[in-house]
C-alpha cells in the first residue's frame, strides 16, 4: 500500500482535482437529456449501430432534415455520436458518464501540459472546477469532446519529436476532431501550422517531410475519409448537414459589436483579465495561444451570431462555442499567475477560491439536475 501511495503522491493534486469533480456529478447524475442537439447526437449513435444515418423523411423524425437526395439526415456532425456508441449499444443512461470520462482525460492531459510549462500543479483545480466545464461535462454536446481532442492534439505536437507513436496518434486525433466539428479546422490549422514552423525551422523541407511522413499520411487519409463521407451523405465533398438546414453562413453586422462585447465580458467573468493576460504573458508559443483563441472567437462573433437571452445562465451557456479552445486561454493565464507565486504568498486566498469553486460545482450539478427532471 505504501508503494502505491508513494507512486501516486507526485500526482496528488491531479487525483484530488478529479475527486473534487466526481461526488457532485455522481450525486446528481444526468440520466436524461433535454436539448434537441443532445437527442440528435444520441439518435445518430443509435443509427450508426442499427442501420444508416440516412432516414425516411415520411417518418418525420425530429432533428432529421430533408435533403434533395431523397432522404433525411441530421445536420450535426457524427463525431460526437462515435463516442456515444457504447451508450447506444447498452443504455443511453451511460452517455453522461462517457462525457465525464472524456473530461477526466482532458484534466489529465492539461495537468501534464502545465507540468511541461513549469506551472504550479495546484492550478489544475482551477481547470477541473471551471464552472463552464462542469456544466458541459454533464451534457453530450460536442463542446467537451472538441476541447479534449484539441488539447490532445496540442499535447501530441509537444511530444511528437520524442516519441514515434505521437506521430501516428496526432493524425487520427485531427481526423476525429474534424468529424466532431468541422469548425475545429480553425484551431487545428493554427496549431498545426505553428508546429510545422517550429519543427521545420532551420531544416530542409525534404528532411522535415521525411521525419514526419506518418503525420502527413494519416492526416491526408483522414481528410479523404471526411470528403468521401460528405459526398455519400451530404451529396458533396465540401458540404455538411448545415447545408440543408440553412442555418450557417449569414453575417448580421449590426449584432457584431454587442456579441463581441458579451464574449469579452464572459471570458473575463470567472478568471478576471484572462483575455488581457493572453496578450501580456511571455509564455512559450504565445502566438499559438493568441491565434487559436481569437480565431474561434472571431468566427463565432461573425458567423454564428449566437443570441444571448439575457439570463443568468448566459454566464456559462454563453461560453458554449468558445469551450473547445478555452484551455488555450487558461494555460497562459495560469502561467502568468504562477510567476507571482500565489500559492506561496496568498495560500489562504487560493485555497478559499478552490473551496468556492467546489461549492459552485455542487450548485451547477444540482440546478442542472433539477432542470432536466422537470
Amino acid at each position: 500500500m505504501q508503494k502505491i501511495i508513494n507512486y501516486l503522491k507526485p500526482a496528488k493534486h491531479l487525483i484530488f482535482s478529479i475527486l473534487c469533480v466526481l461526488p457532485a456529478f455522481l450525486a446528481f447524475y444526468p440520466r436524461t437529456f433535454v436539448t434537441i442537439d443532445e437527442h440528435d447526437y444520441l439518435y445518430n449513435a443509435q443509427l450508426i449501430v442499427t442501420s444508416d444515418l440516412k432516414t425516411d423523411c415520411s417518418l418525420n423524425i425530429p432533428g432529421q432534415w430533408p435533403t434533395n437526395l431523397g432522404y433525411c439526415i441530421s445536420k450535426y456532425n457524427v463525431g460526437t455520436s462515435f463516442f456515444l456508441i457504447p451508450a447506444a449499444l447498452t443504455t443511453l443512461e451511460l452517455a453522461a458518464f462517457i462525457t465525464l470520462t472524456v473530461f477526466i482525460i482532458g484534466i489529465i492531459i492539461f495537468y501534464r501540459i502545465i507540468v511541461i510549462y513549469g506551472i504550479d500543479k495546484r492550478f489544475i483545480y482551477f481547470f477541473a472546477l471551471f464552472p463552464a466545464f462542469t456544466f458541459f461535462s454533464r451534457t453530450v454536446l460536442s463542446e467537451m469532446y472538441s476541447m479534449v481532442l484539441l488539447l490532445s492534439i496540442f499535447y501530441c505536437f509537444l511530444n511528437i519529436s520524442r516519441n514515434w507513436s505521437y506521430k501516428v496518434i496526432v493524425g487520427l486525433l485531427i481526423t476525429l476532431a474534424l468529424y466532431v466539428r468541422y469548425t475545429n479546422i480553425i484551431p487545428i490549422g493554427v496549431i498545426g501550422m505553428y508546429f510545422i514552423y517550429e519543427y521545420q525551422k532551420g531544416e530542409r523541407l525534404s528532411v522535415f517531410l521525411k521525419r514526419f511522413w506518418i503525420v502527413h499520411i494519416t492526416f491526408l487519409l483522414g481528410i479523404v475519409s471526411i470528403l468521401i463521407f460528405n459526398y455519400i451523405y451530404y451529396g458533396g465533398m465540401f458540404r455538411s448537414g448545415y447545408y440543408f438546414s440553412s442555418e450557417e453562413g449569414s453575417i448580421i453586422w449590426e449584432q457584431i459589436p454587442a456579441i463581441f462585447f458579451k464574449y469579452f465580458v464572459l471570458l473575463n467573468m470567472f478568471y478576471p483579465f484572462s483575455l488581457i493576460i493572453l496578450f501580456r504573458t511571455q509564455i512559450k508559443r504565445r502566438l499559438l495561444f493568441i491565434l487559436t483563441v481569437l480565431g474561434v472567437l472571431c468566427f463565432y462573433t461573425l458567423f454564428k451570431n449566437e443570441s444571448f437571452p439575457g439570463k443568468l445562465s448566459d454566464v456559462i451557456l454563453g461560453l458554449r462555442f468558445i469551450i473547445p479552445v478555452y484551455p488555450f486561454l487558461l494555460l497562459p493565464y495560469f502561467y502568468k499567475l504562477n510567476q507571482y507565486g500565489l500559492f506561496k504568498k496568498y495560500r489562504f486566498f487560493m485555497y478559499t477560491s478552490i473551496a468556492i469553486l467546489v461549492i459552485i460545482t455542487l450548485l451547477i450539478n444540482y440546478i442542472h439536475n433539477n432542470y432536466i427532471l422537470k
